[in-house]
């Protein structure tokens, strides 16, 4: 029974304390808005917001803005509270202002990465009485482009051979592995004999575009002369900004008046019209109608007794053309027994395709009589070649080759050049 007194005397007491609790809420003064890239801090939970200008090539730029609003009963005058880095990658590109009640300042921000890395920089914008905080981060990447197929940038484009006035093309791909869209641009380089309507005979379509990520985009590379060259070549080129290895093809054509010609003689030798009867031509070769060209053959030089030299030229059928035959004149005694050989001087081709004319000079141990070498002098030796395309359309021409190279005695002594004549460029082939 006293035990129980004392419970209750216990429990009695016991008191409650009740306590009030007062605050008060103002209003946010100074806040963001949402917009582009921008992530807020009420939504992430960071003590501040965020602006992401997500991944850009590096030396390109981006802009994005942050709007301001002023939230407050008053007029406020805006700040940056600290600069930002001066070296880095983001840049504030307008000033700030007093914004009135209820009104918004849009900062305009730019982000122009210097490196493959990622950036980041806190940005602090504030009044008197309020501040707001802004993370600025990015990505600076190398933009990854290629030309399939690669084997292209080895071998390059080969548009074999045209008349005069057609065209043909070749298709390449550019190939965007990025994470982000590429503007591209393809350039025709190098010197070049233009057309006699004064544009390039290699051109591309499209001259630029836009790939988008992991996708891939046709570019046609055309061929189209109107003035016969013997080559003509140019170098493409595949430039997006900020590219780190160059895309480069070597484009190379040749363009001929007829469907048959013949090709590997001196550079710049222009073909002639000879007007006069040549006194080799048979009765059979003067029958031939259309003009004759002439063309000049140096071999390397210079030769010695016992010592040779050779050169090669092509004859060959345009693409698309009917194929040709030819035939090479017999050498004149007095040449052969100079040293002059030719060999494979007769054939077919069909279109395009060549076949090689072999020139060979072997310069006697003995010298021939009557020669320059005889009398202990250097001097050219040459030989004429009449060469007879015939096109399987009907169109027939000859074309003579003089074929040249410089001789001189054994014992060295004759200065080059000697004899009247001059001693071939050692490029010459």
């Amino acid at each position: 029974m006293n035990e129980d007194v004392t419970v209750a005397t216990k429990a009695s007491a016991v008191s409650i304390v009740y306590l009030e609790v007062c605050s008060c809420a103002i209003e946010e003064e100074l806040y963001v808005e949402p917009g582009a890239g921008m992530s807020l801090s009420a939504e992430s939970g960071k003590p501040y917001n965020e602006l992401n200008f997500g991944s850009i090539p590096i030396r390109e730029r981006k802009i994005l803005s942050v709007v301001v609003v002023n939230a407050s009963r008053e007029t406020v005058s805006l700040r940056q509270e600290g600069p930002l880095d001066p070296g880095g990658a983001f840049s504030v590109l307008n000033p700030y202002q007093s914004i009135l009640p209820g009104e918004s300042h849009r900062v305009l921000l730019e982000f122009a990465p210097t490196g493959v890395w990622k950036f980041f920089e806190m940005l602090s914008i504030r009044t008197d009485r309020a501040k707001v905080r802004v993370a600025l981060t990015g990505d600076g990447i190398s933009p990854s482009v290629d030309v399939e197929p690669t084997e292209l940038l080895e071998s390059g484009l080969d548009f074999g051979s045209r008349r005069a006035g057609e065209s043909t093309e070749k298709t390449f791909q550019v190939s965007n592995s990025s994470t982000f869209e590429l503007r591209y641009d393809v350039r025709v380089n190098g010197t070049m004999r233009r057309n006699l309507g004064g544009h390039l005979p290699f051109y591309c379509v499209p001259a630029s575009g836009v790939i988008a990520p992991e996708e891939k985009q046709d570019v046609k590379v055309i061929f189209a002369p109107d003035a016969c060259a013997p080559l003509l070549e140019a170098q493409i080129s595949v430039e997006v900004p900020n590219q780190t290895k160059g895309l480069v093809i070597r484009c190379s054509g040749r363009c001929w008046e007829k469907d048959a010609y013949l090709c590997g003689t001196d550079p710049g030798n222009e073909l002639r019209t000879d007007e006069e009867e040549d006194p080799i031509m048979s009765s059979d070769e003067a029958s031939v109608t259309g003009r004759e060209e002439t063309l000049q053959l140096t071999l390397q030089g210079p030769v010695c007794p016992g010592q040779s030299a050779e050169r090669e030229v092509s004859v060959g059928c345009v693409s698309g053309g009917g194929g040709v035959d030819y035939t090479a004149s017999e050498l004149m005694e007095a040449e052969s027994m100079a040293g002059w050989r030719v060999e494979h001087g007769s054939g077919s081709v069909s279109a395009g395709e060549e076949k090689k004319i072999l020139f060979k000079f072997e310069c006697p141990t003995e010298p021939v009589v009557g020669s320059m070498m005889y009398f202990g002098l250097g001097g050219w030796s040459e030989a004429r070649v009449a060469v007879t395309l015939a096109e399987k359309q009907g169109t027939t021409r000859r074309v003579v080759i003089i074929a040249k190279i410089y001789t001189q005695p054994s014992s060295g002594a004759e200065e080059e050049g000697g004899g009247g004549g001059e001693e071939p460029a050692a490029d010459a082939k």
